[in-house]
């Protein structure tokens, strides 16, 4: 009878298992249902944005208004010819979390894709010596993920151009470095820059990188100096020890006639 009852209590505990656990399969199907959800939705909001740009033959002449009226944060837009690349650029005013479009969308939802955006420690006319931008590696390709085709060499040679449009400006710029690096933060580990010595140094050193090491493609015969403006491109790379970077110097600027 003991030997029963042992057998008995083994299995109901089998049973419990097999419920508990057919409860959590349940459970992670409803949260990943949520996520995917809210996700398609942030994906569908920053499609209208791209819609509202696209009644534009000329990037130059975008409807600002009509942009701003969806996310009053859209002050740029960025353009990569090659890659998927082809968004709006955010900066939050209102929220002291410099990091607000990391997990927000531009119709103010919470979630993925985010949005391109970036922080407030940088001007948003592109006049400071290095500005940073940030973008999700999304799985769906949208968003910076097209930035890991810089991990080829074929592909860094034949896609080296980067536009970003404000109400006032068209800035061309040259791609000239892409590599993994570590995830501080660029600016506050250098001090925006503003020290014409460290700048210097900095670039010499991400030329000064050799091909091949830590996923890395350069451009050793771009000529460059304290003078120049530059912009890094930074997504994720599958290891929250490292971001992947891409880099490059502006080589043109042109005045656009506003919209606004």
């Amino acid at each position: 009878m003991k030997k029963f009852f042992e057998r008995l209590k083994q299995k109901d505990i089998k049973a419990w298992i097999w419920l508990i656990a057919a409860c959590l399969v349940v459970v992670a199907g409803i949260v990943l249902a949520v996520v995917l959800t809210r996700q398609e939705e942030g994906g569908d909001a920053m499609d209208e944005v791209v819609k509202v740009a696209e009644k534009t033959e000329e990037k130059q002449g975008l409807d600002w208004v009509g942009l701003r009226e969806i996310n009053k944060d859209i002050y740029a837009w960025i353009e990569i010819p090659g890659t998927n690349v082809n968004y709006p650029i955010l900066q939050s005013d209102d929220y002291t979390d410099t990091d607000y479009y990391l997990d927000h969308n531009v119709d103010g939802s919470e979630g993925l894709p985010g949005c391109i955006y970036t922080q407030k420690i940088n001007a948003k006319d592109f006049e400071d010596p290095v500005t940073v931008i940030y973008g999700h590696d999304m799985r769906d390709g949208s968003m910076f993920r097209s930035l890991h085709g810089y991990q080829d060499r074929s592909f860094f040679d034949r896609n080296r151009t980067i536009y970003i449009y404000t109400p006032e400006k068209t800035y061309t710029y040259q791609i000239y470095a892409a590599y993994r690096s570590g995830n501080g933060l660029i600016l506050a580990e250098h001090a925006l820059f503003q020290d014409e010595g460290e700048y210097a140094r900095f670039l010499e050193e991400v030329q000064g990188q050799e091909e091949g090491q830590t996923l890395c493609h350069i451009d050793k015969d771009m000529e460059l100096g304290s003078e120049d403006k530059t912009i890094i491109l930074s997504t994720c790379i599958g290891n929250d020890d490292y971001r992947y970077l891409v880099q490059a110097k502006r080589i043109d600027e042109k005045d656009n006639g506003t919209n606004e």
